[in-house]
């Protein structure tokens, strides 16, 4: 069963969970807040340029947070109110607006394209059973599930089409493809992110294990794992059909970020002193976002690089990566009270 409540995590795995994201964060509303960027020569020689932090506001609670975002840097996410429910929300031209769920106290928005349609997941009227939704200009409308109580959406693509998990009847969870008002089981155990070429990315039961695939006109394509493989999932897939997700190998069996490009995978690797790495997010350009140990990085050019050499904080999250560079995530608040939802550019 999906269920969730706006607080801090206490990991950053992207888990089950109907926010179904590592930093289900937030953010205080207050404007005008911008951190100061890195010294230019210190992001020219990470290979970064100085990012500048734009406060996204907030809904009048403590705690927001930015967990999808397009091309065009409009932002989705959630935000608590003032009476203590958590809302979804859409950003775009400087203003967060609320995105209405008639009757639900809790909802989520996951992922937007770049009509601005949003996907994501709301409670029931009076329950804390959530299930997936899409708003489409501005009006909500719910994609059920495969038959059992829960469901989320986790990306929509530039067609309409939606992915995201669902419970079925048996109390089983499969990954989902939603389009033309029809919900359809794709027979595997998640589907994380669709691209505009209809193209999923999820995980897989496979002999042994659990394994990251492509899902492309209806036939899988289960993707390499680190040897010895064991376990991975795809989380992420550009466009142009990169993909980025994680592999689980023994000895150690902690998660290694990698990036699968034309079939072939390559590992992340971790930060100095870090024991895993996860992505958060990948983009046409190649780059990849996520977290190692304690810090935020940036991949690119086959390079692993500390964003906060390029002015993110380690104590930020970032949780998406668009075509522009844009980076949207979350702060914590003044004396880390509570978390803002944030937009670095």
């Amino acid at each position: 069963m999906f269920t969730s409540s706006l607080t801090v995590p206490a990991g950053r795995r992207r888990g089950m969970a109907v926010a179904g994201a590592a930093a289900v964060i937030a953010g205080l509303g207050l404007s005008g807040l911008a951190a100061a960027p890195a010294p230019a020569a210190a992001a020219a020689a990470a290979g970064c340029h100085p990012y500048r932090l734009t406060d996204l506001g907030s809904l009048g609670g403590l705690y927001t947070f930015a967990l999808g975002l397009n091309d065009r840097g409009d932002v989705a996410g959630a935000s608590d109110t003032s009476n203590g429910e958590t809302h979804a929300f859409l950003w775009r031209h400087g203003k967060m607006t609320e995105l209405s769920a008639p009757g639900s106290s809790f909802s989520s928005a996951l992922a937007v394209n770049s009509k601005d349609e949003v996907a994501g997941f709301a409670y029931l009227p009076g329950t804390r059973i959530g299930q997936a939704v899409l708003w489409r200009h501005g009006k909500m409308i719910r994609l059920g599930t495969l038959g059992g109580q829960s469901s989320v959406a986790r990306a929509i693509n530039d067609r309409g089409q939606v992915v995201g998990d669902s419970d079925l009847a048996s109390g089983e969870s499969h990954g989902f493809l939603w389009q033309r008002g029809k919900m359809t089981d794709l027979g595997v155990l998640s589907a994380n992110d669709i691209n505009n070429a209809g193209d999923i990315v999820g995980a897989a039961s496979v002999p042994g294990g659990i394994a990251g695939y492509r899902w492309h006109h209806g036939k899988i394509a289960y993707l390499p794992q680190l040897p010895p493989a064991f376990s991975g999932e795809a989380l992420y897939i550009s466009h142009n059909g990169l993909i980025a997700g994680d592999s689980v190998a023994p000895p150690s069996f902690n998660n290694v970020a990698v990036v699968w490009r034309h079939g072939k995978l390559i590992s992340l690797g971790t930060l100095s002193g870090a024991g895993f790495s996860e992505p958060r997010g990948i983009n046409d350009r190649g780059q990849v976002i996520g977290f190692s140990g304690a810090d935020n990085f940036l991949w690119q050019h086959g390079t692993l690089t500390s964003l906060a050499s390029c002015g993110i904080t380690a104590d930020s999250m970032v949780d998406r990566i668009n075509d522009r560079g844009q980076i949207a995530g979350a702060v914590p608040g003044p004396g880390h009270n509570g978390f803002h939802a944030a937009l670095w550019q």
